[in-house]
């Protein structure tokens, strides 16, 4: 529900994209566009708002016509606004009549202040559960028997600098696993975090005493966004290592170098919020997994290894409108 039949509204921002750094100013045109001779409005005005989203499964019980009752389960939406911001455009006077607007093109401008400490945006895939998300809504009041008419724009907000994760993140991570029979994965990451646009580069050595013949090893960097109420895991890249296809030598050591998009990716964070003295508690971090997969029973082998992602560039698509509203990695994982 974004227009009626006889007038439409839009937000214009001053800028080409909507990427925005936390500090900084986001700033606009709104412009209502209305062909009916009297348009009757309580209040005009736009909001900024910032949104915690996550999804709880619930149950619910249904009686029929005959009195049986029957349980479903159902996906409940919740969304707590941890940031508001509201700017009036157009009201009447005496905040009691209504404004009533001939036809024409109506503009205002509007301008907000991020604050500086906001938590960034969930990206990739904004609106999946749970997530972070900031838009600009602007609402055209009308009387009661009027529908009230709503459009949202969204922002996506990043840190101005890389948060400070830990003093170590450039240092290499080890990593370490064994099976049932004998076979030995080890290696480590050249640095323990990454910008989008840098390759992740690691080293692997294989020892496989009884050359158990190796399928192939998978690598798949993954983002986890974690609440106590809902999880949920995204692949950001997932690939065959080279060269392993039916490998069965006694030793292997090799470096790999995994590309990463150069495509914006939310980096590593935590971020609390509470609302009617409940406290919520959103981690998002990353993890690079490894997989071997050998022929014979016990032969698979799994590690996770932690990898922290910083700020990197922005490179985004341009700016477009939705209306379907419906820390250190060791304090992340330890959640």
């Amino acid at each position: 529900m974004g227009t009626s039949a006889s007038s439409s509204v839009q937000i214009n921002y001053n800028r080409s994209s909507n990427f925005y750094s936390g500090g900084e100013r986001v700033d606009g045109i709104v412009s209502l566009t209305n062909t009916q001779d009297n348009l009757k409005v309580c209040d005009i005005f736009i909001e900024l708002i910032g949104e915690l989203g996550y999804s709880t499964q619930e149950t619910r019980s249904i009686t029929d016509s005959n009195g049986n009752s029957t349980t479903e389960s159902y996906t409940e939406y919740h969304r707590i606004p941890f940031w508001t911001d509201q700017i009036s455009l157009a009201q009447s006077k005496d905040g009691a009549s209504k404004t009533v607007l001939g036809p024409g093109i109506y503009t205002w401008p509007f301008q907000f202040s991020l604050a500086q400490d906001l938590p960034p945006s969930t990206m990739p895939n904004p609106d999946r559960y749970p997530h972070i998300k900031y838009y600009t809504r602007v609402v055209v009041d009308r009387p009661w028997y009027k529908p009230t008419m709503r459009k949202n724009y969204p922002l996506i907000v990043s840190p101005h600098t890389t948060i400070n994760y830990m003093n170590e993140s450039q240092q290499p991570i080890y990593f370490g696993d064994q099976n049932r029979k004998k076979l030995r994965l080890q290696g480590y990451l050249s640095t323990s975090s990454i910008v989008p646009g840098q390759p992740l580069c690691f080293q692997l050595t294989l020892d496989n005493p009884e050359r158990t013949v190796i399928k192939k090893i998978k690598a798949t960097l993954v983002q986890c966004r974690y609440m106590i109420q809902d999880r949920r895991e995204d692949i950001i890249l997932h690939t065959d290592l080279p060269g392993l296809d039916e490998f069965s030598d006694l030793t292997l050591q090799r470096n790999f170098e995994l590309p990463v998009s150069s495509e914006y990716l939310t980096p590593t964070h935590s971020f609390t919020t509470s609302e009617r003295n409940r406290s919520y508690n959103f981690n998002l971090f990353y993890e690079l997994r490894l997989e071997v997969r050998a022929h014979g029973v016990f032969t698979k082998i799994k590690t996770k290894i932690p990898v922290i992602v910083r700020v990197g560039p922005m490179n985004v698509d341009p700016i477009a409108s939705y209306n379907d509203l419906p820390p250190s990695y060791k304090s992340v994982v330890g959640n």
